[in-house]
């Protein structure tokens, strides 16, 4: 998808496949230009030896091109009018005619040339230099150059099958601004062999504008970009990228980003003074990525700035929760409610904070609101659905989730996945394995799924099928740790210890849970004892004993210290 103008011609045929359109599209960073030097060089007729000067890309001539001159000749030079054929493998690639003085071209040339790009040809020369108008016509494509002592001044090069017209001007033979317009979209500023360099305005089809510096066919350095639906920044460009300082404005003109960017991601905002919005939002940014102290400081900002804030309150009261301080979180969704009694969503965030902190009466109390607020509350009915499943209540919590997912129009299909577990739970493997199908049908990228799934092949000691979905969910997302602990306990269960090692050497060099670094230590020892690797596997054991375990992991890994292997052969 790129205007390609490339330059790998010879003799004759060199300015005709010398700018040669591979597409008519733009695409940013592709290269729009290769070196165009037109020269000419000294040849001899392959069969009388008389010498004429040709048109060529390649001054120092190409030993697969042979030329044959029909016309007079004066002092073994070419003279007066004649043609000339040009020669590839004995395939004949042009022909044209003119006049030459002493072998050299002089005035008005017309010809054709052969191959892909078939058409005629013409151009003027003064003593052997191109001078004047230069121009290829074909089925494809259509150049006209004006040309100065074999150097182009200006050009215009069109496509009209592709609706697509590039207008140059250069200066010393090098292009320096280009006139554009091709399928989706136009440009005019700087321009050279790399194409789009120094100040220009690119428009595309769908309704965006850049104006601003180019370098190597990229945006970069300063500019100003306007989106389709509204939205302008202004500011640093690298590399095609919006990185650097600069401000995003919504449609009305309101800031809405500003400060440092990286890959049009916002990583660090400056937010305007009195402005609630912009704290708030910068403490998101920082909370993306986990600096939760100066996001938390931002919120609290926000919050000064205007106590009935209820983005801020929402923010922050989750930001708490993530933290585990639940009682926090608690008056940030009070105070929310208090501006707003019709909240739903507080009712729900407060609620799930009352059920982690074993508030159950005060927790449904809340999900009962949310749902008399809005009697189509997805996340109302699982929240509620999944406490009643923690507590044994099989039938009221079946009832909500299957609500739930009568009402669950998202692409990540949280209702399935809560129902899933309860059947799980309740012994319908069956149904379960059915909603785990139905989730992957919506959701076939959601590693929860597959893993879920996982578990559950895995507790019915179908130990490939768990294997299989693990893999998969490692392969959409090979980056969490949960995986490789998962699918190295599988394969550790089914007796294929050296890739349970494997699997628990990878977790441990990706972030992972400290809560679950005991047993992910513990069953690293366990795979290299069972494949004879002792020494190494007691300093996992004893590194699993420094995080703590349960009694009968601990008695093993103890015995294993004492020097005692007989004890404990199986895989626990």
């Amino acid at each position: 998808m790129n205007i390609f103008i490339r330059i790998t011609c010879y003799c004759c045929t060199m300015l005709f496949m010398l700018l040669v359109f591979t597409g008519a599209t733009y695409a940013e960073g592709k290269p729009l230009f290769s070196d165009f030097t037109p020269s000419t060089t000294w040849v001899m007729d392959s069969n009388s030896g008389v010498k004429l000067l040709v048109l060529t890309s390649k001054p120092e001539g190409d030993e697969g091109i042979v030329y044959d001159w029909v016309g007079g000749s004066l002092n073994g030079y070419a003279q007066g009018e004649g043609i000339v054929k040009e020669y590839k493998k004995g395939i004949v690639t042009c022909f044209y005619k003119g006049s030459f003085v002493r072998g050299k071209m002089q005035g008005h040339f017309i010809g054709k040339v052969f191959g892909a790009n078939e058409g005629s040809i013409e151009w003027n020369c003064i003593d052997g230099n191109l001078t004047g108008k230069l121009a290829l016509v074909s089925a494809k494509i259509k150049m006209e150059f004006n040309m100065e002592n074999n150097k182009i001044s200006s050009g215009l090069i069109s496509m009209p099958d592709e609706n697509s017209t590039i207008e140059i001007k250069c200066a010393n033979g090098q292009v320096i601004s280009a006139k554009m317009n091709f399928a989706n979209g136009s440009y005019e500023g700087g321009f050279n062999r790399n194409g789009m360099n120094g100040r220009g305005i690119l428009k595309t089809t769908d309704g965006t504008i850049y104006e601003g510096e180019f370098l190597n066919n990229n945006k970069h350095g300063k500019g100003k970009l306007i989106f389709p639906n509204g939205k302008v920044y202004i500011g640093d460009f690298v590399e095609g990228e919006i990185t650097g300082d600069g401000t995003l404005y919504d449609s009305a003109g309101k800031i809405i980003g500003q400060g440092r960017w990286e890959k049009s991601k916002l990583v660090e905002s400056t937010p305007a003074a009195n402005d609630p919005v912009a704290y708030y939002t910068r403490g998101l940014t920082y909370e993306q990525n986990s600096k939760n102290d100066l996001a938390l400081a931002d919120y609290n900002h926000a919050i000064e700035m205007d106590p009935k804030c209820i983005e801020a309150y929402k923010y922050r009261g989750r930001l708490y929760e993530k933290i585990k301080k639940y009682d926090l979180a608690i008056a940030d969704y009070s105070s929310i409610l208090k501006n707003d009694p019709n909240h739903g969503s507080a009712y729900v965030s407060r609620g799930e904070c009352y059920r982690v902190t074993g508030r159950i009466d005060l927790a449904i109390a809340d999900f009962n609101q949310a749902l008399a607020i809005n009697p189509n509350d997805v996340n109302a009915y699982i929240k509620r659905g999944e406490l009643f499943a923690a507590h044994k209540q099989n039938d009221v919590a079946l009832a909500d989730l299957n609500r739930a997912v009568e009402l669950e129009k998202s692409n990540i299909p949280f209702a399935l996945y809560s129902r899933a577990k309860l059947l799980k739970n309740m012994g319908r493997y069956e149904d379960a394995f059915e909603d785990y199908k139905h989730a992957l049908r919506n959701a076939p990228h959601d590693i929860v799924v597959y893993f879920e799934r996982g578990n559950l092949y895995e507790e019915m000691r179908q130990y490939d099928l768990a294997i299989a979905d693990y893999s998969k969910g490692i392969e959409i997302y090979p980056i969490v740790a949960n995986g490789y602990q998962k699918r190295g306990a599988a394969y550790g269960k089914s007796g294929q210890y050296d890739l349970a090692a494997g699997d628990y050497r990878k977790a441990l060099q990706l972030k992972i849970a400290s809560s679950t670094l005991n047993m992910t230590f513990f069953n690293l020892a366990q795979a290299l004892e069972l494949t004879e690797q002792q020494e190494e596997a007691a300093t996992y054991y004893q590194e699993a004993l420094k995080y703590g375990l349960l009694d009968k992991w601990k008695a093993k890994a103890e015995s294993r210290l004492s020097g005692e292997w007989n004890s404990y052969k199986e895989w626990m």
